[in-house]
């Protein structure tokens, strides 16, 4: 997506919104009402042509080492990554609201590969693509504190979930691990004030258990939002992930050389990262939204580095 229609974007999103005072929406530690829906069709698009080693530096994408340590086999390296999904929200009971993801994903990778028959070089050109179901995650989110109860505008919830492995294992890239994973996360939310205009801060911070040997990860988020307009916000936060211990299953093409034909392209192995994200929300009415987001990877270990749009819209019912 070109900056150019990125800006387009965000100048309608800002130009036709409703003229009336709005809360933002459908955020995620609020609960629903019971018996009420929230349904989120989501597109994303990532891109990338560098990769964070293992060790943390920054490189080319796939441009791994041969054994003799002074050639690289793959060059021109491009990742591609499109997603569409739906996130549902149910409210169960007062407290207790109910979600599920399930995700469609493309993947799209191309590079040169450098051999050496007899000595001379020859560039072939790879390309690998698989798209399919991703794997389908269900959580439970329940309210611990919400701000009727304290002197402050402060509300907190757990939510607690499981991944179940429908993503094709068998694809050429594999888009499921196969594996069941679990996770639990706090989440809180403070409403404020800055000069008059409403803001709020809010963090999500939890610990996924991954099946088989995939390492165990932490997961963590911070956001503050300011309302630009009374039917507009802006939003700036920080996410990332963490496997923890020694990265095994590594993102990419891995660090061990090998021959193209046997080399794997993994996209759901062990990573660390931290990213930014800038965000915009326009609310067209109570019970319609439209989110868009630019995310950029600041740091990590055996992962992409790229830059990547999201596109949201939310449905109360």
């Amino acid at each position: 997506m070109s900056r150019r229609l990125l800006h387009l974007i965000i100048l309608l999103l800002i130009l036709s919104a409703p003229i009336f005072a709005q809360e933002r929406a459908f955020w995620s530690v609020k609960p629903l009402q019971p018996k009420k829906s929230v349904y989120w069709i989501t597109a994303s698009y990532f891109e990338a042509s560098e990769e964070f080693a293992s060790a943390g530096f920054r490189r080319d994408l796939f441009r791994v080492a041969t054994t003799d340590e002074t050639s690289f086999p793959v060059t021109d390296a491009r990742f591609i990554d499109r997603l569409v999904g739906l996130h549902y929200e149910y409210g169960y009971s007062r407290k207790l609201t109910l979600v599920g993801y399930l995700g469609y994903r493309g993947i799209v990778t191309t590079y040169t590969e450098t051999d050496f028959p007899q000595g001379i070089p020859t560039f072939l050109s790879k390309s690998i693509t698989s798209s399919g179901f991703t794997d389908l995650w269900i959580w439970g989110r329940y309210e611990l504190l919400n701000p009727s109860k304290l002197k402050f505008p402060f509300r907190l919830a757990t939510q607690v979930g499981v991944k179940l492995p429908t993503g094709d294992i068998l694809a050429p890239v594999a888009l499921g691990t196969g594996m069941l994973d679990y996770d639990a996360r706090l989440l809180g939310e403070l409403t404020f004030f800055l000069n008059r205009i409403p803001a709020y801060l809010l963090f999500d911070t939890g610990y996924r258990l991954r099946g088989g040997d995939y390492k165990n990860q932490a997961l963590y988020r911070a956001e503050v939002g300011i309302s630009a307009a009374e039917e507009v916000q802006f939003r700036v936060g920080f996410s990332g992930i963490a496997s923890l211990g020694d990265l095994n299953t590594l993102i990419g093409i891995g660090e061990i050389p090998r021959p193209a034909a046997t080399r794997p392209l993994n996209i759901l192995g062990d990573e660390r990262y931290g990213q930014i994200l800038l965000g915009l929300q326009a609310n067209f009415s109570p019970t319609f939204a439209v989110l868009i987001d630019y995310q950029r990877r600041l740091y990590g270990n055996a992962t992409f580095v790229g830059d990547s749009i999201h596109l949201a819209f939310a449905f109360l019912r």
